[in-house]
């Protein structure tokens, strides 16, 4: 495995947050800690050389659309619908702005369309017309429907997920074949 040449590094308090810097193989490198707490910072940018020392990389522009191509190239498969959704919304966001709260984001917006307004309408209708059929036929059971409102919803958040750990194994795999391409 090759040795990367790096700094000691450095914490700097810019504004209200510290910023650390490492200069890696002769490349100088800056890092938001999104803390104002110098031992987290400290703690962070011990974290962040040992990362740069084991020779891993994160690629921070890639694009949502990468991952999408590399988790369907991988033999899955998604409902037409649900990736219309997601490719209307996250076109051309880098993953790394892709956090918990934009994924809130999309299901509010997703949620709000005019078609799946429909669909959960027509869900509860046919919801509600099995369910009073049971009701008249003996079968007992709740005339709730909430769990089947939220479902194509959900879906969509079952392939973000799942891209997601798709997208960290790839990684790890590129990570692991670079590493051990060193060693030959």
């Amino acid at each position: 495995m090759t040795q990367h040449e790096i700094s000691e590094g450095f914490i700097r308090l810019v504004g209200r947050n510290y910023f650390m810097r490492l200069v890696v193989d002769g490349q100088k490198k800056q890092r938001a800690t999104g803390t104002n707490d110098p031992d987290k910072a400290a703690e962070l940018l011990a974290e962040w050389k040992a990362e740069e020392r084991a020779g891993i990389r994160t690629d921070t522009r890639q694009r949502y659309e990468a991952i999408r191509d590399a988790y369907l190239k991988g033999g899955k498969s998604v409902q037409a619908s649900i990736l219309r959704d997601l490719d209307e919304y996250f076109k051309d966001i880098r993953v790394s702005a892709i956090t918990v709260k934009k994924l809130e984001q999309f299901r509010e917006w997703r949620e709000s369309q005019d078609r799946v307004l429909e669909y959960k309408a027509e869900t509860v209708v046919k919801e509600i017309a099995l369910r009073t059929m049971k009701a008249t036929t003996g079968h007992r059971k709740s005339l709730s429907a909430s769990v089947t409102s939220r479902k194509s919803v959900n879906w969509s958040m079952r392939f973000l997920t799942s891209l997601f750990s798709e997208r960290k194994s790839i990684t790890r795999r590129k990570d692991f074949s670079s590493a051990t391409s060193l060693r030959s």
